[in-house]
């Protein structure tokens, strides 16, 4: 089994910005996490906002003969009470994940029937013989007690096989994440990438919604945990049996949507995103290592590539698997170097903190 490679810099690297408490290899930069800001990058504003412009004015017809997704989450009625206030567009709500757009329903907490709570803080066995070893935060979603009716209506649209039921569900409760992710796979599996990906982009936005308050911000570090693992049948608090818990519901979405990412040609964005999964638990029971280092190579990150499959492992088992084999030959022919990633990290920290001493 190869060994990592005793690279000098990387090691005196990686020992520097052990200190500062984050960890430098799976941090996330949550300013590339939305395919939207990668596509501007690529094409620019103005392209964006005229296919933007052309495919709202088409619209397209749906299931059950349904224009678009527009409809889904609307009043069924149509009309808003006069004594209620209009609702605030989606798209001027601040979000990590996804762009919100207006013609999505206004988000309430409530109506998402998840929670996030932090089960801990801990220092990190990776980092635990470092100087300064991180601490990590673990985290973890629960089902809220006040989703309890939808979740049965939930089951009762899956158990009628119509997907036209689980539109009129979403028609009361535009939020509910597990109708959400039905509904795109039902686009998916018929053909329509484009509604499936709005739909998986509509759950995690309602996910996110349920963040705990410290979430973001360790995530951005690399020091957020949470375990993706699925409730086996009969455990205790799972009434249907065999059914994901929450936390690996978010996992679940969290790769469909790294998948639709790169079909849109965003690889950038879709490597976050898998930085984000593999960060939160490193088990990696989802299988993201097994497409992380194609985005890596696709997005010009052989730096990150030869450093990552160096040291998420700690005995470097990652260069075994005939993927990873070929992929850092790839980056070291493109011109990776061991190392030189981690001390643009370390360099970065320095500064920033140099930069907060001034402040003062």
């Amino acid at each position: 089994m190869p060994a990592p490679r005793p690279d000098g810099d990387a090691s005196s690297a990686a020992d520097a910005a052990s200190i500062s408490g984050r960890d430098p290899l799976m941090c996330v930069d949550i300013r590339r996490l939305k395919a939207e800001d990668e596509l501007r990058s690529i094409f620019g504003a103005k392209v964006i906002h005229a296919v933007e412009t052309e495919e709202g004015n088409r619209g397209g017809v749906g299931l059950g003969g349904q224009r678009g997704l527009a409809h889904i989450g609307r009043n069924p009625r149509g009309r808003r009470p006069a004594n209620q206030a209009p609702p605030k567009l989606a798209s001027t709500t601040r979000s990590t994940l996804v762009q919100p757009k207006d013609s999505w329903p206004p988000l309430r907490a409530k109506s998402v029937g998840l929670a996030m709570e932090c089960v801990g803080v801990d220092t990190d066995a990776d980092t635990a013989g470092t100087a300064g070893g991180s601490k990590t935060k673990t985290f973890r979603f629960v089902r809220d007690a006040a989703g309890a009716d939808a979740d049965a209506a939930y089951h009762r649209a899956v158990a009628s096989h119509d997907p036209n039921n689980l539109h009129a569900l979403l028609q009361y409760w535009p939020w509910h994440v597990d109708a959400l992710l039905a509904l795109s796979d039902v686009y998916h599996y018929a053909g329509e990438g484009s509604k499936s990906a709005e739909l998986l982009e509509r759950a995690l936005y309602a996910m996110e919604g349920a963040w705990h308050p410290w979430f973001a911000g360790c995530v951005a570090d690399g020091t957020a945990r949470m375990d993706a693992r699925v409730v086996p049948a009969g455990a205790e608090g799972d009434a249907e049996g065999g059914a994901e818990d929450a936390s690996g519901l978010f996992f679940g979405t969290m790769f469909k949507h790294v998948q639709a990412l790169t079909r849109r040609g965003c690889h950038r964005a879709a490597l976050e995103c898998s930085k984000l999964a593999l960060s939160l638990d490193r088990t990696d029971p989802r299988g993201f290592l097994c497409c992380v280092d194609y985005f890596a190579l696709r997005c010009g990150e052989e730096d990150w590539l030869l450093d990552f499959a160096d040291s998420f492992r700690p005995d470097g088992s990652l260069l075994s698997h005939p993927s990873y084999a070929y992929s850092t030959a790839l980056a070291r022919l493109g011109g990776g170097t061991p190392g030189r990633h981690l001390l643009k990290a370390a360099g970065s920290r320095d500064d920033d903190g140099k930069g907060k001493g001034k402040g003062k």
